[in-house]
This record gives C-alpha cells, sequence and structure tokens, in this order.
C-alpha cells in the first residue's frame, strides 16, 4: 500500500457487491470529465471491473496520476453471473470496503474521502 502525506483531496471507492450494479456505476463515471480532474482509487476485483467494461464495450480507465486501481483478486475464476446473490461476492464486497477503510487510514490525507458501491445485505 502506498504511503503519502500530502493535502491533495482523493476519492477512494469500494467497489460494493462485485455481481452487482457497482462496477458499472464505478466505470461510467469515470468516463465524467469533472471525475477525470480528480484523484480516484478504486478498491475491487481488476477482472470484474474488465469483464464488465468488456460487456459495456468500454475500455478500463488508463493508469495515470489521478487514477489508481487497488485489485482484491478474491473471487474464484469460476462462471460469472451478474445479478446472482452469492455468500462469496458479499464476502469480497466487505473485503472491499475493509481495504479501502485500512488504506484511507494508512494515507495520512487530510482530505480523504471514502465512498463505497452498492452491498447486497
Amino acid at each position: 500500500m502506498r504511503i503519502s502525506r500530502s493535502n491533495e483531496k482523493r476519492v477512494v471507492v469500494a467497489a460494493g457487491d462485485p455481481r452487482g450494479i457497482g462496477p458499472e456505476v464505478i466505470l461510467k463515471a469515470l468516463k465524467e470529465p469533472a471525475i477525470n480532474k480528480s484523484k480516484i482509487t478504486v478498491v475491487g476485483n481488476f477482472r470484474v471491473f474488465k469483464n464488465i467494461a468488456k460487456i459495456l464495450r468500454m475500455n478500463m480507465p488508463p493508469a495515470c496520476a489521478g487514477f489508481e486501481f487497488i485489485d482484491i483478486d478474491d473471487l474464484s475464476h469460476g462462471s460469472f453471473k451478474l445479478g446472482a446473490r452469492d455468500a462469496i461476492c458479499g464476502k469480497a464486497a466487505i473485503d472491499y470496503v475493509m481495504y479501502a477503510l485500512a488504506y484511507v487510514e494508512s494515507v495520512k490525507m487530510n482530505r480523504t474521502s471514502l465512498v463505497t458501491g452498492p452491498i447486497n445485505k
């Protein structure tokens, strides 16, 4: 985990349920011009985002100075069914929130916000 002590404003986004709407909403939001000017860190499963981007016929946002993706590769490589409830995906959603919270606490930035994608309770 990278540690930064700057005063830059950063938004850390926990992806939410990997089989839910969160990854799609995050990908679409990252295309917005106002978001592109922000410092964004997404915590989730990169493979899930790549699959969703392919379904949406979108490209993954490029790694750049303002965007980073923390890949939590916690899902099996089995079938992937959107919208289905799954205990593994529920645990993954909680893991993303916990990792994102730890990241926010570790970066010691005064201007860091934590946002979560939808979580199936």
